[in-house]
């Protein structure tokens, strides 16, 4: 009898943190699987393998660029200096390049909304210095760059 009671009250316990887990994010769910004997929890699974997309930035020059200066004598290159160095240093960015007048850089991110605020923000850009174009990217073939 004892071992009956116990088992339905391991039941109850174990819907009663099912239902709570259930109203939690995914991330924050922690389930006890009770024994009489010990408690065991499982912790949540790591989220941090979620697949990240590319995106590729392309900045060309703005109506505010000025023609006869340089471009680190732009106005708030500095700023864009420092945003494209805290990406890099934060392992956002992929690959950066120069082609013609234009600047581009492939970018990781959650989602279109992720790569857009870490880009939008950008001096240079909030001040139509460069235009900004965001696409998705999409490589099909995975070469090396070196």
């Amino acid at each position: 009898m004892k071992s009956l009671i116990i088992s339905f009250i391991s039941a109850v316990l174990l819907f009663h943190s099912s239902a709570e887990n259930f109203k939690q994010p995914a991330h924050a769910q922690m389930m006890s699987f009770i024994n009489p004997e010990t408690e065991i929890q499982i912790a949540p699974q790591d989220t941090s393998t979620v697949k990240k997309l590319l995106f590729i930035a392309i900045y060309a020059l703005g109506p505010a660029w000025q023609t006869d200066k340089p471009a680190h004598e732009q106005a708030y290159f500095k700023e864009h200096s420092e945003n494209l160095k805290k990406l890099r240093a934060d392992k956002k960015i992929v690959l950066g390049a120069r082609y013609s007048d234009k600047g581009m850089i492939i970018i990781s991110a959650a989602d279109e909304k992720e790569a857009r605020s870490m880009l939008e923000h950008d001096r240079m850009v909030m001040n139509k210095v460069f235009n900004l174009e965001l696409y998705p990217f999409s490589p099909f073939y995975k070469g090396c760059i070196q």
